[in-house]
């Protein structure tokens, strides 16, 4: 019986070129093609396989120039569009005419509040801790948005997503975000599987390095209405459940 396959993959950005000890809203050379190579070409024979056109395929980004280019970059290996991009420049004259690209407001920081002080200070042990007390509306004295909030509006971003896919409109896609938001998006496909909900973020393998993704594979059984979900990540997989997301 032949099977049916969708793919999204969620990512956070790429690595971004530092001046005078300051992140920039840009993806360096470097992280271009790794993302073209390690992410975006292991895809292309899915898109062969499948006669994957660019109008099957869509990029939610959030408002920041780092998640469209790296969303741009994956899709370009992909699609196998040449030249080879080396930079953004390059991304800007390849033609993504085709491709369903829109800024998604549930992959940024929009309305999200957090302790930046503390948060410079330890990044990783901020984010640790805001996942193991996710109800808590205030860090060190400062008010922030609860992780459970940011979870929720991954699980919505998640859903929008899901549903491209399984309307049939779509066959593959990119869902491009930041740290803490790319992780509230896996929680929210790895508890749809499970009884208790993640509580720490070894659960789902860890916190996403600048370029790190995990891949949702959706299958449709020939003559069935119905998908089977997982979420792949680093050679682990996590069974999904998409009745619990409404579908």
């Amino acid at each position: 019986m032949d099977t049916k396959r969708k793919i999204i993959v969620l990512t956070r950005h790429g690595d971004t070129p530092e001046v005078d000890g300051e992140r920039q809203d840009a993806v360096t050379d470097k992280s271009v093609r790794k993302l073209y190579d390690y992410t975006g070409s292991p895809l292309a024979s899915f898109v062969r396989e499948n006669n994957v056109s660019p109008q099957k395929v869509f990029l939610r980004h959030s408002d920041k120039k780092r998640t469209f280019y790296t969303g741009e970059a994956i899709l370009a290996g992909a699609l196998g569009f040449k030249p080879i991009p080396q930079s953004q420049d390059d991304l800007d004259k390849l033609d993504f005419s085709g491709v369903d690209i829109q800024e998604h407001t549930g992959l940024g920081y929009e309305g999200v509040l957090y302790n930046a002080t503390e948060l410079n200070k330890d990044f990783e042990g901020y984010l640790i801790r805001w996942l193991s007390d996710p109800q808590a509306t205030e860090y060190e004295g400062v008010k922030i948005t609860p992780y459970n909030q940011v979870i929720r509006t991954g699980r919505k971003t998640l859903v929008d997503a899901l549903g491209l896919a399984i309307n049939g409109e779509k066959d593959l896609g990119v869902l491009a975000s930041h740290a803490s938001v790319v992780e509230a998006l896996t929680i929210s496909a790895v508890n749809s599987g499970r009884k208790s909900p993640v509580k720490n973020f070894n659960e789902i393998g860890g916190l996403f390095d600048r370029e790190g993704f995990a891949t949702i594979l959706l299958d449709q059984k020939e003559k069935s209405s119905l998908y089977e979900a997982r979420l792949e990540r680093e050679g682990k997989n996590y069974k999904m459940d998409l009745s619990s997301l409404g579908f």
